[in-house]
Order: structure tokens, then sequence, then C-alpha cells
């Protein structure tokens, strides 16, 4: 994994200690329960009060988002942030939509649950979504962006709060039914890895 080989950056090994054991957390319930056992669980658990909020959240790990970011780095802050930014967001989509179009249509969570004749609550303001599930494109954008922006300000103030806001927009994707685990985690993966590759790639002109 390259996210080992960015791991003796200065100021961001808390990130990624932080990182591998909170994706080990998530691939371990995967191992405890089903997918279904997980997604229901989660769905029992949603509520008018945080419908609204969740899905605001789950807008976080948009392509608009990453986009806009992009935007204030090249115009407002640094064109070589920008530049790193503009590269992981082509990567790390390149690599969640390559995924989805090679492998079969995969079920969301919406159509298998019909189809097994499950009932589930779809939050108020959530997307009506039937496919390409795997992985969550939301999860690996916010992954991406959240680590970019950890290993540019290189501060635990900074690094530990983006690696906690891009498991809860991940989380989300699975409270707005549009998603299982196995797909949240896999973008986070991804991102992170995509993440890590531009890093390695673009290190020494960050450092000039």
């Amino acid at each position: 994994m390259f996210s080992f080989l960015v791991y003796r950056q200065k100021n961001l090994q808390s990130y990624w200690i932080a990182y591998w054991i909170l994706l080990a957390i998530l691939l371990l319930t995967q191992c405890l329960l089903t997918q279904d056992e997980l997604f229901l669980f989660v769905n029992r658990h949603t509520n008018n009060y945080l419908d609204l909020p969740m899905n605001g959240i789950t807008f976080i790990g948009s392509g608009w988002v990453f986009g806009a970011v992009i935007g204030l780095a090249f115009f407002y802050r640094d064109k070589r942030l920008g530049l790193l930014l503009l590269s992981t967001y082509i990567l790390s989509t390149l690599l969640a939509q390559g995924i989805k179009h090679i492998l079969p249509a995969i079920p969301r969570p919406q159509l298998h649950f019909a189809e097994i004749k499950q009932a589930i609550r779809l939050p108020k303001g959530a997307e009506v979504l039937k496919l390409a599930s795997f992985p969550s494109g939301h999860s690996t954008s916010i992954a991406a962006l959240a680590t970019i922006l950890a290993f540019y300000f290189r501060k635990y103030s900074i690094a530990l709060p983006l690696l906690a806001i891009a498991f809860i927009v991940a989380f989300s994707r699975v409270y707005v039914a549009a998603h299982f685990f196995r797909d949240i985690s896999a973008g986070i993966f991804l991102g992170t890895e995509a993440a890590a590759i531009c890093i390695l790639l673009f290190r020494k002109k960050l450092e000039q």
C-alpha cells in the first residue's frame, strides 16, 4: 500500500495510525456481521431529526465540494496544492468509476432489499439510487481530499479532524441508503491510496 510509503512524513504519523486503526475496525465489523445486518442496524436507527444533517454531511463527499476546494487552492492559497488536489481528484475518480464500470452492476441497498422483499426506511431527501454500488464515490472523494489537506497542513489539530470528517461522511452514505459498508470501506481505501500516490509523485515539487 502506498500509504505506508508516506508514513514517515513529518507530523503525519498520527494521521496514518488513526487511519489504519479506523479502517481495521471498519473491516473487522464486516467479518463479524453480514453486509445486510450492518446496513439494517444503521437503517433502523435513522430518524427524521438526523435526516437533514446527514444529507448535508453526505454532500461534503461530492465532486462539487472537491472542485470548490481545488478552485480555492489555485486562486487563493497555493497553486502547487491546487495541482496536487486536481491530480488526486482525477486519479481517485478514475479508480472509483473505473471499478464501477468494470464490475457487473452491483445493486445498491434500495434495490437489493426491494429484490428480497425486505422493507427499509429511506431517509428524507435521500437520492433514489439502484445500481453501481461498489465502491462509494463519495467516500473515495472525501478520503482523498482529507489526506491531501492533512499532508499539506501537517498539523495534528487539522489532520485528525479531517480524518474524522472523512469517516463520518463515508458513514453517511450508509445512513442515506446509498451504500453498504463494503462500498464505503473500499472508497476510503481507494481515495487514501490515490492521495498517497500523488503525494509521492509531487513531493519534490511541493518541497521547493
